[in-house]
């Protein structure tokens, strides 16, 4: 896989392993600041943001499960990393990168998850089968539409 030559990615320099950040659903990466600062006194911090808010970025992609994203930092990291990385996340971040880590455990020498982003097996079938404006019209959907944009 090839990362697409539109991805934005940081690094954010630090001292110590290596670490890549993912970030949540609908938080720039530049919300983190403060944790991230404080996370490169300990680690040498990289942080892929989410495909949404890349330049140029088009319209929606029809998948709609998160292994796209699993596979854009499976890309960012075959790309960038010389050896296995501490993966850390938060909520989507996290799962993605739990995903990430599921596929290519070689890229990965341990997780440091913030609120996975889980469902059940019943929900996330129910998810697949329901149509995205059904889904819309439950939470946390409902809470994410109705978020400022700045």
């Amino acid at each position: 896989m090839t990362l697409p030559s539109n991805a934005t990615w940081t690094h954010h320099g630090g001292n110590g392993p290596t670490a890549h950040f993912y970030g949540a659903n609908g938080f720039p990466t530049g919300v983190y600041s403060p944790l991230l600062a404080r996370l490169t006194g300990h680690v040498t911090l990289h942080t892929l943001d989410l495909r949404p808010t890349w330049p140029k970025v088009g319209p929606p992609p029809v998948r709609q499960d998160w292994q796209m994203y699993a596979d854009d930092l499976i890309s960012f990291l075959e790309q960038t990393a010389d050896a296995p990385v501490i993966g850390m996340g938060h909520s989507m971040g996290a799962t993605c990168t739990i995903l990430a880590a599921a596929r290519r455990p070689d890229l990965f020498k341990g997780l440091v998850l913030i609120e996975p982003a889980m469902l059940s097996r019943t929900l996330a079938l129910l998810a697949k089968l329901l149509p995205k404006a059904v889904m819309n019209l439950t939470q946390p959907a409902k809470g994410t539409l109705k978020k400022t944009d700045t």
